[in-house]
């Protein structure tokens, strides 16, 4: 997510988990890359986490990667020779590296300001950022192949995007995104065509997912405490008007959903929560994080047991262990 520095500060102060040694992330759109984005290089940006115990009960969380900056966006893709790989976006770095079933990190690509991530049924990774190739700083969709070759894939053109910060591929391919600062949600076709505001009315809109059956879009408002559904039509893919689907939630950013039908929320404060209209519990709290992000539950050798979670002020990727059989959605949603 985008953050005010005043909140970021706020919290960071009252949350245990921020230690001495770990530099704060800024807020996104600062940087100086360029506004082209750079191939895969292939080098090491890190190496495997070795800090903390190894988990050995649900709800136990241990340190999976160590990177050299705060991070955010986080999703599963294919490497050009389809492999499954783990993608991680830090943002007040300007780069996207991957991360291997080890937790070996190696640089991906540049783009600037990445923040929230979603891999389309192609395999081509979408990546909430900025670009100021026109030179004023804008937000934008980027586009980045397995190859990584990247590139702007929607642009405001009739209004400017401010501050986009979560995507998700819906079940016919279209795309949705939130653009925090604006307080808007927008759809557009699987071509990044025929931009619309689905939704105006969500304060500071954030994390989003589709529940199982495709008839909800679940959408957190950051600040409001509050995760919103915005219904859907799964025969003909048109959205109705959102209304409130859960208060109390405090400071939602990632919100992913269960093969159960519950939800599981990524808070900056409370930390991983699992939740649903008759309330929710708290299955890794804060202290765990140095400020979660955004979560991924593991695929293929990641093991679909293990939530992989962002911290956006720590320099690693931490990993939750669930139940067996106790595991999210497959992305995406189909």
């Amino acid at each position: 997510m985008q953050w005010v520095w005043v909140s970021v500060l706020a919290l960071a102060l009252g949350t245990a988990a921020c230690s001495s040694d770990d530099s704060a992330g800024g807020s996104g759109g600062s940087g100086n890359a360029g506004s082209g984005g750079s191939g895969a290089s292939g080098g090491s940006a890190g190496t495997a986490g070795t800090g903390g115990q190894a988990a050995s009960q649900p709800g136990d969380v241990e340190d999976f990667a160590v990177l050299d900056n705060g991070s955010e966006g986080i999703a599963f893709g294919q490497t050009p020779s389809g492999a499954t790989i783990l993608y991680v976006s830090m943002n007040t770095a300007d780069r996207i590296v991957t991360v291997s079933e080890t937790g070996q990190v190696s640089e991906f690509v540049s783009v600037k300001a990445p923040l929230g991530m979603a891999v389309t049924k192609d395999g081509d990774l979408l990546v909430c950022g900025k670009d100021d190739s026109s030179g004023t700083v804008e937000g934008v969709i980027w586009k980045v192949t397995p190859q990584g070759d990247a590139s702007v894939f929607i642009r405001g053109d009739l209004e400017p995007f401010e501050t986009t910060n979560f995507i998700a591929v819906a079940p016919d391919d279209k795309i949705v995104f939130s653009d925090s600062k604006s307080e808007r949600v927008y759809l557009t076709d699987a071509a990044g065509e025929n931009l619309a505001i689905l939704s105006s009315e969500i304060k500071y809109p954030n994390g989003m997912a589709f529940s199982a059956d495709g008839r909800q879009l679940f959408v957190a408002s950051w600040n409001q405490e509050s995760l919103w559904s915005i219904p859907r039509d799964p025969k003909i893919g048109n959205y109705g008007p959102g209304a409130e689907y859960l208060s109390g939630v405090k400071s939602v950013d990632g919100v992913l959903v269960m093969q159960a039908g519950d939800l599981m929320l990524i808070t900056s404060g409370d930390g991983v929560v699992r939740a649903d209209p008759n309330g929710s519990e708290i299955i890794a709290d804060g202290s765990h994080f140095n400020i979660a992000a955004n979560g991924a539950f593991g695929v293929g050798g990641y093991g679909s047991q293990w939530l992989y979670v962002t911290n956006l002020f720590g320099k690693k990727v931490s990993r939750v262990l669930f139940a067996d059989g106790d595991t999210g959605l497959e992305l995406p949603v189909r």
